[in-house]
Order: structure tokens, then C-alpha cells, then sequence
């Protein structure tokens, strides 16, 4: 058996596993939208409310060698999650925008098309459900000329598939009534991205003053009305792993990986079970 063949091999073994213990999670069907479950929540502010989120949500169970695809984005939906998260570069060969796994400098996975992501996000995010999508990017793609077009490229895929669902750039949007965010689509921006017309479309910087977005060896106050918490980045791993989450259940967003299935994941998807926020 050569080398390649080994390595096949060990990605079905874990992907096999993460499947069985993906099985073994909480029944989501049952998860109703905010206007549905909880009409006495709708005129409150977002910051009073944690919500079910993904973290490198375009990934299988390998964090090294995984698939990328879109599968797994319809399929955080499916659980409830309405925190999505696509990493994006610049594809130097083509000038293409796509999601991968890694760094700017050694992407670690196959690489897809952000256009196609976003695509197969909105043809489920509001299929049986008004509730708020925040789609979040961590933007990998640099500034200046050469990047230019993939940045274009990543404006006109949320024209084209997000449309008037976006809520406007540069809003506060911690204060907004569930209300008034109902079909809509807040779009986070994190990471570089140049200054291109897609980080004009951005909702939210995902820095402060707007928001906290830390990883999950932080100390557990969030200084601000809105904040994000994920795993440790950690490319030495093989698979993609979660984190005790309970210390950070009163920050916005817990972004959790939907594709690990383990007891962390399992207890963190039992708190999102009726619906896709809670009271923090």
C-alpha cells in the first residue's frame, strides 16, 4: 500500500467515526424560529440573546486534507446553526475568490468557490425559517490591484444571491430588535480585506468597537454587547475539534465545529434545541 493510499484511508477511517457520532446527536428537527417560539422575544435587543454558531462551517470532520464543500453549510443549517463562517482567499492562479482551510501562505485543503458557497447558503438559510443569518468571513484576501477583481467577484456574489436580505454596512446592530432583523442577513467581515466594494457591503467589522471575536483560551467576560468565542487555531491537529463552551454561553455567538459531533457539540446543540436563541 503506498503512501496516498494510506493516507485515504485514515481520512475515511475519521470521517467514518465523525459520521457515526454525528448520527448520535440531539434531534434538531423540532427548532422553531424566534416568531414562532418565543413572539415575546421580538421586540428585544439582539445583545440579550446567544446564538447557535458554526465555526469553519465548509469543512468535514479532517481539518488536514478534509473535503471543503458545500454540504456541510446546508447541513449546519439543518442543526440550526445561523452562524456561518467561510474562510476566503484569493486564488493567485485564476484571481478567483474561494474558501479553504489554512493560512495565506499553506492552505491545507481543496479549495471551492465562494460564489458557490454563498449560493448554496441562500437557497436554504430561509427555506423554513425568518430567523437572522449572520454570515460570517474570515477575509484572508489582501488589498491593492492584483486582488482587486477577487474582491469584486465576492461583492457581486452577495448581490447576486443576498440582494436586499443585507442589512446595511457599518451597523450597530446590538440595540436592533429581533424585529427588525427577521430575513435578514448581517454579513461579519473579520480578518484583512482590502478595501474593495465587499468590505463596503459588511455589516460588521469583527473587531472591536463593533464586537469581540476571541478564541477560546480567553477569559470569559466579554466587554462588549456583542462577541464571538471559537476554537483554538490549531493546524497540528488532524480533525477538527470543540471546547468546553459552557464558561462563554453569555456571549453572542459560541461558534462551535457542527462537523466534530462530540459531547461538547451534542450539550451545546441540547441549549438550541427548541430554538436557534436563547436568553443569555
Amino acid at each position: 500500500m503506498g503512501f496516498r493510499d494510506m493516507l485515504r484511508d485514515v481520512k475515511d477511517t475519521v470521517e467514518g467515526v465523525a459520521q457515526v457520532m454525528i448520527n448520535d446527536l440531539p434531534d434538531m428537527s423540532g427548532v422553531q424560529p424566534i416568531s414562532v417560539a418565543h413572539p415575546e422575544w421580538l421586540d428585544r435587543p439582539l445583545r440579550d440573546f446567544s446564538v447557535a454558531c458554526s465555526h469553519n462551517t465548509y469543512m468535514g470532520a479532517l481539518q488536514i486534507g478534509g473535503g471543503v464543500a458545500v454540504e456541510p453549510l446546508q447541513e449546519a443549517l439543518a442543526l440550526g446553526s445561523r452562524g456561518i463562517e467561510l474562510d476566503v482567499f484569493c486564488n493567485n492562479d485564476t484571481g478567483e475568490a474561494i474558501v479553504a482551510h489554512g493560512t495565506r501562505e499553506h492552505l491545507v485543503s481543496n479549495k471551492i468557490l465562494f460564489r458557490d458557497c454563498i449560493e448554496a447558503i441562500m437557497a436554504k438559510a430561509f427555506e423554513n425559517t425568518d430567523d437572522p443569518l449572520f454570515l460570517m468571513v474570515e477575509n484572508n484576501v489582501e488589498g491593492g490591484a492584483e486582488t482587486a477583481e477577487c474582491g469584486e467577484m465576492m461583492a457581486q456574489a452577495v448581490d447576486d444571491f443576498i440582494g436586499d436580505r443585507l442589512v446595511p454596512p457599518d451597523t450597530d446592530i446590538s440595540d436592533w430588535p429581533l424585529r427588525d432583523l427577521l430575513g435578514k442577513v448581517i454579513l461579519m467581515n473579520g480578518g484583512y480585506g482590502g478595501d474593495g466594494r465587499f468590505l463596503q457591503q459588511c455589516t460588521i467589522r469583527m473587531h472591536p468597537p463593533m464586537m469581540e471575536n476571541k478564541d477560546s483560551r480567553s477569559e470569559p467576560d466579554c466587554p462588549l454587547p456583542l462577541g464571538r468565542i471559537y476554537p483554538e487555531f490549531d493546524l497540528s491537529r488532524a480533525v477538527s475539534l470543540n471546547y468546553d463552551w459552557t464558561p462563554f454561553a453569555h456571549w453572542t455567538w459560541v461558534a462551535m465545529n457542527y462537523q466534530g459531533g462530540d459531547n461538547y457539540l451534542k450539550s451545546y446543540l441540547e441549549r438550541f434545541q427548541q430554538c436557534s436563541f436563547v436568553e443569555k
